[in-house]
């Protein structure tokens, strides 16, 4: 089952249709028909596979109405990737916020956020694959990116510090910092090959989340009881 990403192009600013004078609502629900069809033939084929043409039919929309709102194809992506990112990191504040794990071990906690960002990558990996490919091709709109994971860097390194009998690393921030950039290192080596290790075996995804946990809590210096 594919997820639907709002278009929401920054997060103190997000319309709500139904407050919409109706034109507004009818113009954001052909904008969001264009990212949902985007999404659609991106998470299918590829996003070599992406056409203004088939983004526009599958939209039910106009090839005068794509062009009202983006310039090409890689202004398409863009728009995609900021409702995708932004999305996404709700979902992560939402299970980073300390008081939703009062009473959790931190194994408990690593694991739940290691596996939706496991799963995401999986369920999506045509598409996290299009956003690293447009980053590699245009290093200036490489900020999606980075500030996604900043915001994951910072909501885990809260999370530690509201922990911080637990961990024995000396600087959990920087902890957090490596611990998220491993993760997505390896992530993205995934979605980029299709496998990992120095065999190039695949591996299945609670392996590899089990893994990542493990990495996780090790650098973060977590063992006995607390793990």
């Amino acid at each position: 089952m594919r997820i639907r990403f709002l278009f929401v192009p920054h997060a103190s600013t997000t319309p709500q249709l139904t407050h919409l004078h109706p034109q507004q609502a009818r113009s954001e629900q052909s904008l969001q028909r264009l990212l949902d069809a985007a999404q659609g033939i991106i998470e299918e084929r590829g996003h070599q596979e992406l056409s203004i043409a088939e983004v526009v039919r599958r939209a039910g929309s106009s090839v005068g109405g794509f062009y009202a709102r983006f310039r090409n194809k890689d202004e398409l992506l863009s728009a995609l990737e900021t409702a995708f990112l932004h999305r996404l990191a709700l979902l992560l504040d939402e299970m980073a916020a300390p008081e939703r794990w009062s009473g959790a071990s931190d194994a408990e906690i690593i694991r739940a956020l290691v596996t939706l960002v496991v799963d995401t990558h999986r369920r999506h990996g045509n598409l996290m694959l299009a956003f690293v490919a447009r980053a590699v091709r245009d290093p200036e709109h490489h900020g999606e990116l980075i500030a996604f994971r900043r915001r994951i860097t910072e909501r885990l390194a809260t999370l530690a510090l509201s922990r911080r009998e637990h961990v024995v690393h000396p600087d959990p921030a920087l902890a957090a910092e490596f611990a998220v950039q491993a993760v997505f290192g390896i992530l993205q080596s995934r979605v980029v090959s299709g496998v990992l290790g120095v065999h190039e075996r695949p591996i299945a995804d609670d392996v590899l989340a089990r893994e990542l946990e493990r990495l996780v809590l090790s650098y973060f210096g977590i063992h006995g009881d607390a793990a």
